[in-house]
């Protein structure tokens, strides 16, 4: 049995993954070049990654994003009885927050003031705490004496103000956004791991917001030092991409160099992983989902709302040290639906052929915040969309009754033109899926569930634009 990890870079899309992921596409053993991810948030992505569902199926929507509702017998991990199953995620809505943690043996939770997991967070302190200014202080100074490890949780107060500071100040931002700990953790967790393993992380640094950062190569971007995308909101930006240009062209560049920064730390990673254990071990690499740039290509949008653009669903898959018998480039089309036959398959030392001739892709809604202006249609924004992928062709519709079929170039990675606005879709096309678009939305808006998330939550929730 092998140790296999799975890295998923939160926001990565294949062509800036190429482009700026020289380490880890250089020692890449299997290429897959047509992925496609299932969905184009978070948490229905994960959710379709470890049980190979579409959201419809598994349940893990924008009205309902948490996983406790799935068993870890629905998920792969539950075809790898023999493996410890440990989980390290930067991720918000991949956290104990929304239940994503019930799957694993041991999970550790990441996030920007708790850069030493064993201690207490400052910011969910200072969320939560009734005290200010200098009161507010003193009380997680003495929170942080009578934790069970005081020498974190002091570390981690310092760091959070550090990081709040340079990221506030004209200078590029000291501290990054968790890919330095997910990397320590991961070290941390598989050294006192029971062989074989399977390890799962995600990387958050990718995902906006985008901002210089001490540790980037300062010479792949020309934004100013005291650059954010925090600087114009999302909708801001759609609604006037010309009038954003300048700041598209820094968002882009600092989009590219986290990738690149990521790509040296798992690099780096996947060389002490192997030192450190007694068993062969695979490593996946992926995203979740990708990102619009705000590119014609793009639909003109902006993040990964309301998208199942290509800049959004086509995404890295690279494979480091699999078992024998994979080509070195697969480049028919894989799907996010088959990483759990692909992952239980190498963790048994096989080499399954996840190969499709179409591949199905969902989203039930908009994802979390900000919400569109009062002036944009709202029903329009919060659609259920699908898609299915065939040869050179993407077939896109919704519950608002759009229908398109979508020229996309498989030596393009990320590019699509709209064919026909008006299209006909083939008769097949629904044998992937239970039931009609509309039914789908109307079941997922059923299911809803009250934001129970606590306050230090929400307050990451915000930091990442999602409120």
């Amino acid at each position: 049995m092998r140790n296999v990890v799975l890295f998923c870079l939160d926001s990565a899309r294949r062509d800036v993954f190429e482009r700026s992921a020289t380490r880890l596409s250089a020692r890449a053993d299997v290429t897959f070049t047509q992925c496609r991810a299932a969905s184009s948030w978070s948490a229905p992505s994960h959710a379709s990654m470890f049980t190979g569902d579409l959201p419809h199926r598994h349940g893990v929507h924008v009205h309902d994003p948490h996983f406790d509702s799935i068993p870890r017998s629905e998920t792969f991990l539950g075809e790898m009885p023999d493996h410890e199953a440990l989980g390290i995620s930067a991720n918000v809505f991949a956290s104990p927050a929304y239940g994503f943690d019930t799957w694993f043996d041991r999970f550790v939770e990441v996030s920007t003031g708790r850069r030493f997991t064993g201690g207490i967070d400052p910011n969910a302190f200072y969320v939560e705490s009734d005290a200010t200014g200098l009161a507010r202080h003193a009380a997680f100074v003495r929170a942080a004496l009578t934790s069970d490890h005081p020498l974190q949780s002091l570390a981690n107060g310092t760091l959070a103000t550090i990081n709040v500071l340079s990221r506030d100040a004209p200078i590029p931002k000291l501290l990054d956004d968790g890919a330095n700990t997910v990397a320590r953790e991961a070290r941390r967790l598989t050294e006192a791991a029971t062989e074989p393993y399977f390890l799962f992380t995600n990387l958050e640094d990718t995902h906006m917001p985008h901002r210089p950062v001490w540790a980037y190569d300062g010479d792949s971007y020309d934004a100013p030092a005291d650059f954010s995308t925090d600087d114009a909101g999302v909708w801001e930006v759609i609604d006037d991409v010309e009038g954003h240009r300048e700041y598209l062209e820094h968002f882009r560049d600092l989009y590219a160099a986290s990738t690149a920064y990521v790509d040296r730390t798992l690099d780096s990673l996947i060389d002490s992983l192997q030192a450190h254990s007694d068993r062969e071990t695979t490593f996946l690499i992926t995203g979740d989902h990708g990102e619009n740039l705000g590119t014609p290509e793009d639909e003109n949008l902006l993040g990964h709302k309301s998208s199942l653009s290509e800049g959004v669903l086509h995404v890295p898959l690279v494979v480091v040290n699999p078992p024998e018998g994979f080509d070195s480039t697969v480049e028919e089309y894989v799907s996010h639906l088959d990483l759990p036959t692909l992952v239980a398959g190498l963790a048994r030392g096989e080499t399954p052929d996840i190969t499709r001739e179409r591949v199905p892709a969902e989203i039930l809604g908009m994802s979390p915040g900000p919400d569109p202006p009062e002036d944009y249609d709202a029903d329009y924004w919060d659609r259920a969309m699908r898609c299915v992928y065939e040869d050179e062709t993407k077939w896109v519709w919704d519950s608002e009754g759009g229908r398109e079929r979508v020229d996309i170039d498989r030596d393009r990675p990320c590019w699509q033109s709209v064919a026909e606005a008006d299209a006909t879709l083939p008769e097949w096309i629904d044998d992937y899926f239970e039931n009609e678009v509309t039914t789908a939305k109307d079941a997922a808006m059923a299911a809803e569930t009250a934001a129970d998330v606590d306050a230090a939550t929400e307050q990451r929730l915000e930091d990442l634009g999602y409120m």
